[in-house]
């Protein structure tokens, strides 16, 4: 006695595109792999898109799960690359430093070298520039497998220190207010720069003046503002007047002269 009974081929799951995937630099695998089919194109270390082409190792016993041409699409992304530009500061007057950046993203210990494209700077500091911030703009480089991103950094300027020379600091009395003068050394660009000098006195004795203020805001005063002068007596002369009589007169009302 005798019986047919059939022997179905065993149902294989259609493999899949791995999804999310990201240059790292190394060898990526895009695509499920399994002992029952082999995958040619299913690797690849560089962004792309890419084509795998899979079939069973054994068809006799095997087939697919569901409809399928045997060719899988996947990708790599582009790794995300951030170049920022250091902040730099300077003082009033100088010239414009070398702009350098920082990295942020390289993987597998990759460096700039492997960048294209030459990195370059803008920035509308320049060395007669007024205190303040200015932007910092780096752009120019090329890559194939990172996306580059760049942040601006900022160039602070400030303010350059005057040094004070002084004038008379003896006056004589003269019934006016007196007080010393003070000149701003270290200018640059071929700037004017007044000083303010506060502290005038009118009455005789030893004061102490003081430098205020500066009427250019790229310059500051100095640590020692203050200087001493002092205001001396005025020389006065009274001189009685000479007068004249005859013999037997009254004595005169003396005067005199300053």
């Amino acid at each position: 006695v005798t019986k047919s009974f059939e022997i179905t081929k065993q149902k294989v799951e259609t493999p899949k595109a791995i999804t999310d995937l990201v240059y790292n630099g190394l060898e990526i695998t895009g695509v499920t792999t399994s002992n029952l089919y082999t995958v040619t194109g299913g690797t690849a270390k560089f962004f792309g898109s890419y084509i795998a082409n899979v079939t069973l190792n054994d068809t006799d016993n095997y087939e697919w799960a569901e409809a399928f041409d045997g060719t899988i699409e996947w990708s790599i992304a582009k790794a995300q690359l951030t170049v920022t530009a250091n902040d730099e500061e300077v003082t009033y007057g100088d010239l414009a430093p070398s702009y350098t950046v920082t990295y942020n993203g390289f993987v597998n210990n990759e460096t700039k070298e492997v960048l294209g494209g030459e990195l370059s700077f803008a920035c509308e500091y320049e060395k007669t520039s007024n205190v303040g911030n200015y932007d910092i703009v780096a752009s120019g480089y090329t890559s194939d497998n990172y996306e580059i991103t760049y942040v601006n950094g900022s160039i602070k300027v400030n303010q350059k220190e005057v040094g004070l020379t002084w004038g008379e600091v003896e006056f004589i009395y003269n019934g006016v207010n007196q007080l010393p003068t003070a000149t701003a050394t270290g200018l640059v660009n071929n700037d004017e720069c007044l000083v303010t000098v506060t502290g005038a006195k009118v009455n005789v004795g030893e004061y102490e003046a003081t430098a205020s203020s500066l009427s250019n805001s790229n310059y500051k005063l100095p640590v020692n503002v203050t200087k001493e002068f002092e205001i001396k007596k005025a020389q006065l002369t009274v001189t009685v007047n000479d007068e004249e009589v005859t013999y037997g007169d009254l004595a005169p009302s003396y005067t005199v002269t300053y």
